[in-house]
């Protein structure tokens, strides 16, 4: 009756539903939330990269 009502509810998309029956696994979402959030620096940082080391080399002349 339990597996029942847990089937049903995790078919209509209930995401407590689903982590029960073992369909979700926590750690792989907490690797994909991971991965997700990196993606976008990886992508912007080729292209501001430049910048931080005009940057650096102006902090460090002297005059």
């Amino acid at each position: 009756m339990l597996a029942q009502t847990l089937q049903q509810a995790a078919e209509a998309g209930d995401l407590s539903a689903r982590q029960e029956l073992g369909l979700i696994n926590a750690k792989g979402v907490k690797y994909a939330t991971l991965f997700v959030s990196m993606v976008p620096m990886l992508a912007v940082y080729p292209f501001v990269q430049k910048y931080f080391v005009k940057g650096v080399m102006i902090g460090s002349l002297k005059d």
